[in-house]
Protein backbone atom coordinates (compact mmCIF):
# COMPACT_ATOMS: atom_id res chain seq x y z
CA UNK A 1 0.00 0.00 0.00
CA UNK A 2 2.91 2.36 0.62
CA UNK A 3 4.25 1.69 -2.59
CA UNK A 4 1.53 2.01 -4.33
CA UNK A 5 1.28 5.66 -2.66
CA UNK A 6 4.96 6.41 -3.38
CA UNK A 7 3.72 5.52 -7.41
CA UNK A 8 0.72 8.01 -7.05
CA UNK A 9 3.15 10.62 -5.84
CA UNK A 10 5.28 10.36 -8.89
CA UNK A 11 2.89 9.95 -11.16
CA UNK A 12 1.08 13.07 -10.29
CA UNK A 13 4.79 15.16 -9.90
CA UNK A 14 5.11 13.70 -14.07
CA UNK A 15 1.31 14.81 -14.62
CA UNK A 16 2.53 18.85 -14.05
CA UNK A 17 5.13 18.54 -16.78
CA UNK A 18 4.96 20.95 -19.52
CA UNK A 19 5.41 17.94 -21.97
CA UNK A 20 1.96 17.18 -23.03
CA UNK A 21 2.51 13.80 -24.10
CA UNK A 22 4.27 12.91 -20.58
CA UNK A 23 1.40 14.65 -19.03
CA UNK A 24 -1.89 12.32 -20.45
CA UNK A 25 0.96 9.16 -20.05
CA UNK A 26 1.19 10.17 -16.31
CA UNK A 27 -3.20 10.93 -16.32
CA UNK A 28 -3.48 7.53 -17.64
CA UNK A 29 -1.27 5.53 -15.32
CA UNK A 30 -2.98 7.55 -12.20
CA UNK A 31 -6.37 6.35 -13.81
CA UNK A 32 -5.26 2.54 -14.13
CA UNK A 33 -3.42 2.83 -10.77
CA UNK A 34 -7.27 4.63 -9.02
CA UNK A 35 -8.84 1.50 -10.47
CA UNK A 36 -6.54 -1.07 -9.05
CA UNK A 37 -6.70 0.38 -5.57
CA UNK A 38 -10.54 0.78 -5.77
CA UNK A 39 -11.05 -2.97 -6.91
CA UNK A 40 -8.37 -4.14 -3.75
CA UNK A 41 -10.35 -2.20 -1.64
CA UNK A 42 -13.10 -3.62 -2.47
CA UNK A 43 -12.03 -7.32 -2.65
CA UNK A 44 -10.72 -6.55 1.03
CA UNK A 45 -13.95 -5.54 1.86
CA UNK A 46 -15.56 -8.46 0.33
CA UNK A 47 -13.24 -10.88 2.40
CA UNK A 48 -14.11 -8.84 5.65
CA UNK A 49 -17.99 -9.07 5.49
CA UNK A 50 -17.03 -12.84 4.59
CA UNK A 51 -15.51 -13.27 7.68
CA UNK A 52 -17.65 -11.52 9.62
CA UNK A 53 -20.17 -13.71 8.63
CA UNK A 54 -17.88 -16.58 9.62
CA UNK A 55 -17.54 -15.23 13.02
CA UNK A 56 -21.04 -14.85 13.67
CA UNK A 57 -21.70 -18.19 12.59
CA UNK A 58 -18.81 -19.22 14.92
CA UNK A 59 -20.31 -17.54 17.70
CA UNK A 60 -24.01 -18.22 17.10
CA UNK A 61 -24.18 -21.60 15.38
CA UNK A 62 -21.26 -23.60 16.58
CA UNK A 63 -20.63 -21.22 20.01
CA UNK A 64 -16.83 -21.60 19.77
CA UNK A 65 -16.16 -18.15 20.76
CA UNK A 66 -12.54 -18.01 21.15
CA UNK A 67 -12.45 -18.64 17.52
CA UNK A 68 -14.97 -16.36 16.84
CA UNK A 69 -13.15 -13.79 18.50
CA UNK A 70 -9.79 -14.58 16.44
CA UNK A 71 -11.57 -13.67 13.67
CA UNK A 72 -13.52 -10.21 14.57
CA UNK A 73 -10.01 -9.25 15.78
CA UNK A 74 -8.14 -9.77 12.72
CA UNK A 75 -10.95 -7.84 10.94
CA UNK A 76 -10.61 -5.54 13.32
CA UNK A 77 -6.82 -4.75 12.46
CA UNK A 78 -7.83 -5.04 8.88
CA UNK A 79 -10.50 -2.23 8.74
CA UNK A 80 -10.58 -0.38 12.06
CA UNK A 81 -13.69 -0.82 14.70
CA UNK A 82 -17.15 0.02 13.62
CA UNK A 83 -19.83 -0.44 17.09
CA UNK A 84 -21.40 -3.53 15.75
CA UNK A 85 -17.65 -5.32 15.67
CA UNK A 86 -16.74 -4.04 18.95
CA UNK A 87 -20.13 -5.23 20.69
CA UNK A 88 -19.67 -8.74 18.93
CA UNK A 89 -15.92 -8.42 20.63
CA UNK A 90 -17.14 -7.56 23.72
CA UNK A 91 -19.83 -10.31 23.89
CA UNK A 92 -17.02 -12.86 22.73
CA UNK A 93 -14.96 -11.74 25.63
CA UNK A 94 -17.87 -12.19 28.07
CA UNK A 95 -18.99 -15.51 27.10
CA UNK A 96 -15.00 -16.43 27.68
CA UNK A 97 -15.29 -14.84 30.90
CA UNK A 98 -12.73 -12.52 30.38
CA UNK A 99 -14.80 -9.59 31.61
CA UNK A 100 -12.53 -6.68 31.72
CA UNK A 101 -11.50 -6.81 28.34
CA UNK A 102 -15.20 -7.57 27.54
CA UNK A 103 -15.83 -4.08 29.23
CA UNK A 104 -13.04 -2.44 26.94
CA UNK A 105 -15.50 -3.38 24.03
CA UNK A 106 -18.44 -2.06 25.37
CA UNK A 107 -16.57 1.20 26.33
CA UNK A 108 -15.80 1.20 22.48
CA UNK A 109 -19.03 1.21 21.73
CA UNK A 110 -20.05 3.78 23.54
CA UNK A 111 -17.64 6.44 22.50
CA UNK A 112 -18.48 5.59 18.92
CA UNK A 113 -22.54 5.61 19.69
CA UNK A 114 -22.96 6.94 22.91
CA UNK A 115 -26.84 6.28 23.10
CA UNK A 116 -26.75 2.88 21.64
CA UNK A 117 -29.59 0.76 24.11
CA UNK A 118 -28.00 -2.91 23.58
CA UNK A 119 -24.68 -1.45 24.73
CA UNK A 120 -25.77 0.40 27.66
CA UNK A 121 -28.10 -2.59 28.59
CA UNK A 122 -25.15 -5.15 28.61
CA UNK A 123 -22.84 -2.64 30.73
CA UNK A 124 -25.40 -2.46 33.46
CA UNK A 125 -25.47 -6.26 33.37
CA UNK A 126 -21.70 -6.83 33.23
CA UNK A 127 -20.91 -4.48 35.82
CA UNK A 128 -23.82 -6.55 38.10
CA UNK A 129 -21.66 -9.54 37.16
CA UNK A 130 -18.26 -7.77 38.47
CA UNK A 131 -20.08 -6.67 41.50
CA UNK A 132 -18.86 -2.66 40.46
CA UNK A 133 -20.65 0.28 41.58
CA UNK A 134 -20.09 3.39 39.12
CA UNK A 135 -19.98 6.56 40.65
CA UNK A 136 -22.63 8.78 40.27
CA UNK A 137 -22.57 10.91 37.25
CA UNK A 138 -22.55 14.81 37.43
CA UNK A 139 -24.33 16.69 35.39
CA UNK A 140 -21.67 17.64 33.26
CA UNK A 141 -20.56 14.50 32.44
CA UNK A 142 -24.01 13.57 31.41
CA UNK A 143 -24.37 16.33 29.19
CA UNK A 144 -20.69 15.63 27.65
CA UNK A 145 -21.45 12.28 27.26
CA UNK A 146 -24.89 13.42 24.60
CA UNK A 147 -22.35 12.98 21.54
CA UNK A 148 -19.47 12.80 20.68
CA UNK A 149 -16.16 14.86 21.43
CA UNK A 150 -16.24 15.78 17.70
CA UNK A 151 -19.86 17.16 17.18
CA UNK A 152 -19.42 18.73 20.10
CA UNK A 153 -16.78 20.23 18.76
CA UNK A 154 -18.42 20.89 14.77
CA UNK A 155 -21.59 22.55 16.83
CA UNK A 156 -19.20 25.27 19.16
CA UNK A 157 -17.07 26.32 15.77
CA UNK A 158 -19.95 26.86 14.08
CA UNK A 159 -21.75 29.17 16.58
CA UNK A 160 -18.92 30.77 16.83
CA UNK A 161 -18.51 31.41 13.46
CA UNK A 162 -21.82 32.46 12.46
CA UNK A 163 -22.72 35.90 13.97
CA UNK A 164 -19.64 37.22 11.79
CA UNK A 165 -20.66 35.06 9.29
CA UNK A 166 -24.17 36.74 9.06
CA UNK A 167 -22.59 40.54 9.98
CA UNK A 168 -20.76 39.50 6.77
CA UNK A 169 -23.63 39.15 4.80
CA UNK A 170 -25.61 41.98 6.22
CA UNK A 171 -23.10 44.60 5.38
CA UNK A 172 -22.69 43.24 1.79
CA UNK A 173 -26.59 43.57 1.24
CA UNK A 174 -26.56 46.98 3.06
CA UNK A 175 -23.41 48.34 1.23
CA UNK A 176 -24.86 46.90 -1.97
CA UNK A 177 -28.33 48.73 -1.28
CA UNK A 178 -26.89 52.07 0.01
CA UNK A 179 -24.39 52.64 -2.31
CA UNK A 180 -21.22 51.61 -0.49
CA UNK A 181 -22.33 52.85 2.81
CA UNK A 182 -20.50 51.37 5.94
CA UNK A 183 -23.15 49.86 8.38
CA UNK A 184 -22.25 50.00 12.38
CA UNK A 185 -23.41 47.51 14.56
CA UNK A 186 -26.88 47.37 16.24
CA UNK A 187 -27.32 46.63 19.88
CA UNK A 188 -29.52 43.59 18.33
CA UNK A 189 -27.17 42.04 16.33
CA UNK A 190 -24.13 42.81 18.92
CA UNK A 191 -26.48 41.12 21.64
CA UNK A 192 -27.13 38.16 19.79
CA UNK A 193 -23.74 37.74 18.57
CA UNK A 194 -22.78 37.62 21.91
CA UNK A 195 -25.50 34.55 23.07
CA UNK A 196 -23.80 33.04 20.30
CA UNK A 197 -20.02 33.43 21.24
CA UNK A 198 -21.17 32.35 24.68
CA UNK A 199 -22.80 28.86 23.29
CA UNK A 200 -20.24 28.45 21.14
CA UNK A 201 -17.58 28.36 23.83
CA UNK A 202 -20.12 26.56 25.69
CA UNK A 203 -20.07 24.13 23.24
CA UNK A 204 -16.06 23.61 22.67
CA UNK A 205 -15.55 23.11 26.45
CA UNK A 206 -18.00 20.40 26.32
CA UNK A 207 -15.91 19.04 23.45
CA UNK A 208 -12.79 19.44 25.31
CA UNK A 209 -14.61 17.45 28.53
CA UNK A 210 -15.81 14.79 26.76
CA UNK A 211 -12.58 14.16 25.14
CA UNK A 212 -11.04 14.10 28.84
CA UNK A 213 -13.44 11.99 29.89
CA UNK A 214 -13.13 9.65 27.10
CA UNK A 215 -9.09 9.48 28.24
CA UNK A 216 -10.04 6.14 30.24
CA UNK A 217 -8.89 3.11 30.80
CA UNK A 218 -10.07 -0.90 31.96
CA UNK A 219 -8.55 -2.78 33.97
CA UNK A 220 -8.23 -5.94 32.49
CA UNK A 221 -6.71 -8.38 34.86
CA UNK A 222 -8.27 -10.12 38.26
CA UNK A 223 -6.27 -7.57 40.42
CA UNK A 224 -4.10 -4.80 39.06
CA UNK A 225 -1.27 -2.99 41.51
CA UNK A 226 -1.27 0.79 41.81
CA UNK A 227 2.24 2.12 43.02
CA UNK A 228 3.90 5.24 43.99
CA UNK A 229 6.20 5.63 40.40
CA UNK A 230 6.09 4.01 37.09
CA UNK A 231 8.76 1.51 37.85
CA UNK A 232 8.27 -1.82 38.53
CA UNK A 233 10.44 -2.15 41.96
CA UNK A 234 8.47 0.27 43.41
CA UNK A 235 6.12 -0.14 46.36
CA UNK A 236 2.07 -0.92 45.62
CA UNK A 237 -0.27 1.74 47.62
CA UNK A 238 -3.51 0.22 46.07
CA UNK A 239 -5.13 -2.83 44.40
CA UNK A 240 -8.26 -2.72 41.96
CA UNK A 241 -10.43 -5.01 40.84
CA UNK A 242 -11.27 -6.17 36.99
CA UNK A 243 -13.63 -4.17 34.97
CA UNK A 244 -12.86 -0.89 36.81
CA UNK A 245 -13.05 1.91 34.94
CA UNK A 246 -9.94 4.68 35.75
CA UNK A 247 -9.34 8.30 34.70
CA UNK A 248 -5.96 8.45 32.73
CA UNK A 249 -4.03 11.24 33.43
CA UNK A 250 -0.63 10.59 31.80
CA UNK A 251 2.11 7.78 30.60
CA UNK A 252 5.52 7.20 31.37
CA UNK A 253 7.36 4.62 29.51
CA UNK A 254 5.05 1.22 30.13
CA UNK A 255 2.90 2.98 32.98
CA UNK A 256 -0.27 5.12 32.99
CA UNK A 257 -1.07 7.74 35.66
CA UNK A 258 -4.65 6.84 36.89
CA UNK A 259 -7.06 8.41 39.30
CA UNK A 260 -9.87 6.00 40.34
CA UNK A 261 -12.87 8.28 40.87
CA UNK A 262 -14.96 5.97 42.92
CA UNK A 263 -11.93 5.43 46.08
CA UNK A 264 -10.58 8.94 45.03
CA UNK A 265 -7.25 6.85 44.93
CA UNK A 266 -4.23 8.07 42.33
CA UNK A 267 -1.49 6.18 41.09
CA UNK A 268 0.52 4.67 38.41
CA UNK A 269 -0.36 1.03 36.82
CA UNK A 270 1.62 -0.97 34.18
CA UNK A 271 -0.42 -1.05 30.69
CA UNK A 272 -0.04 -4.89 30.65
CA UNK A 273 -2.93 -4.22 33.86
CA UNK A 274 -5.14 -1.62 31.99
CA UNK A 275 -5.89 -0.98 28.40
CA UNK A 276 -6.81 2.02 27.05
CA UNK A 277 -10.11 3.21 25.40
CA UNK A 278 -8.91 5.26 23.14
CA UNK A 279 -5.14 3.62 21.93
Amino acid sequence: MERAHLIHRKIMKISFSTHPLKSVTALLLLAILSFFNAMSQEVSDIDNHLKFREANDLFGETQDYQSALETYLSIENNRGLSPNLAFNIASCYYNLDELGKSRLYIEKVLLIDPQNPDAQNNLRVLLEKLNLEEPEESLLDALAKKTSSDLWLWIGFSLVVLPFAVRFITNLLKAFRRGGSKPQWTTGLASSSAVFLLLGASFIYLSHYNAKLSHCGIVIVEQASLRQSPFEQSEPTASITEGRKIQILQKHDNYFLCIDKTSAIRGWISRENLAPVIE
